[in-house]
């Protein structure tokens, strides 16, 4: 896909799915190969410090925050800045693009989610011994008022993946005791 609204290369590097080119072309890292990476992995580190020094220059030179909360974010976004600008080279290793590129490089999917998914090895549930005894699948269940309430319950967990998505604040808050609750309401049982 070519566009002409497409990121520079700044705004890529928070994650770890797509490249960019010069030709405005958008690239799957997966699709990649491994010294194209190389190359792009290179480039980036070659960019490490002038990159830096903008984002510095723009922050200080830029609109000021305000209110306490947008004030102590930029003071801590600028303070993580400065660091960084110490080892600029060990700073954009460490950004999530770089990450994925060096994952790449060595062969392996961009996100490591994806390899392990590779690896999971199914269960036979027929030969699983629990400590429900020989009759657990057959518990009683109300039917499909159940199963919707289970099959909704099953994607609200599934949607906690979704840093970005609708809902996302209330994401950031989910505990274990939360997501324990929600399981208990969906299977119908006292909280």
């Amino acid at each position: 896909m070519v566009t002409d609204e497409a990121p520079g290369w700044p705004e890529l590097l928070h994650q770890d799915e797509i490249w960019i080119n010069a030709g405005r072309q958008t690239l799957r890292l997966d699709d990649m190969d491994a010294p194209y990476c190389a190359n792009v992995h290179s480039f980036l580190l070659r960019q490490a410090r002038p990159h830096l020094t903008q984002c510095l220059w723009d922050m200080t030179l830029g609109p000021s925050p305000s209110g306490d909360v947008a004030c102590d974010a930029f003071e801590a976004e600028y303070a993580e800045l400065e660091r960084a600008n110490e080892d600029p080279i060990g700073w954009m290793t460490g950004q999530p693009l770089l990450i994925a590129l060096a994952r790449r490089m060595e062969g392996k999917p961009a996100r490591p989610e994806e390899a392990e998914t590779d690896m999971v090895t199914p269960v036979d549930w027929d030969d699983m011994e629990t400590d429900a005894g020989p009759d657990w699948r057959a518990a009683p269940h109300e039917g499909p008022r159940q199963y919707g309430a289970l099959l909704d319950f099953a994607r609200w967990v599934i949607s906690l993946d979704d840093v970005e998505g609708p809902g996302a604040e209330e994401r950031r808050t989910v505990t274990l005791t939360k997501i324990i609750q929600r399981a208990r309401e969906a299977l119908g049982e006292a909280t």
